[in-house]
């Protein structure tokens, strides 16, 4: 229950995989690129078609001009570049559909097909977002590592109170923003403790 009013109230932009069960939620939605890698994949490692790999090429490649921009402080590509970016998107997309139209009978065709009406048309947006908002992250790669160490301590033993549980999940969720931003652990901690939070 605590989870879900917690999607009530939030307001940012959740990062997905492509699943529908945060509709309703957030304000924006945005695609783990690194999902589109490993789909992509999964094409270009069957059959061979050029299409799939330049897709992996293209998102790889903004991501690179994306951090290069950051690390000298820039927000956002300018609307020239940000329009020159959706031009080769869309010409990756066409020569792609007709190399797969010609293809019919590879092993995974319809595998496919899905990826392409996602690229193209259902999830394009999404899959783009981290195009016009450099606030985005590429990946959700980062919360699923946040996530990690409390399913290894489901699996290595079970919290002997729901106090102990969710002490556990506060000082995890602490550890991570800390590292986020860059603030030394052990310090932020003990200042925590000693009441005196270093981030509020």
């Amino acid at each position: 229950m605590q989870a879900i009013d917690f999607f009530i109230k939030y307001i940012g932009i959740i990062i997905k995989d492509g699943t529908d069960i945060y509709n309703g939620f957030g304000r924006a939605f945005s695609q783990c690129v690194s999902h589109i890698l490993r789909y992509l994949k999964g094409i270009y490692d069957f059959v061979d078609h050029q299409g799939a790999k330049d897709m992996k090429e293209f998102l790889i490649n903004c991501d690179k001009e994306r951090q290069e921009l950051i690390s000298i402080g820039v927000k956002k590509f300018d609307d020239i570049r940000y329009q020159e970016l959706l031009t080769e998107y869309g010409k990756i997309i066409k020569s792609w559909k007709k190399e797969w139209m010609k293809d019919n009978d590879n092993p995974v065709y319809d595998d496919e097909r899905k990826i392409l009406a996602r690229l193209e048309e259902t999830d394009k947006e999404q899959i783009l977002y981290f195009l016009k908002d450099f606030k985005i992250p590429f990946t959700n790669n980062r919360a699923e590592s946040d996530q990690r160490p409390n399913k290894i301590k489901q699996k290595i033993g079970k919290f002997r109170s729901e106090d102990g549980a969710n002490n556990y999940i506060d000082i995890r969720s602490c550890i991570s923003t800390y590292k986020k931003n860059r603030i030394n652990v052990f310090e932020a901690l003990s200042q925590a403790f000693a009441s005196n939070p270093i981030i509020i």
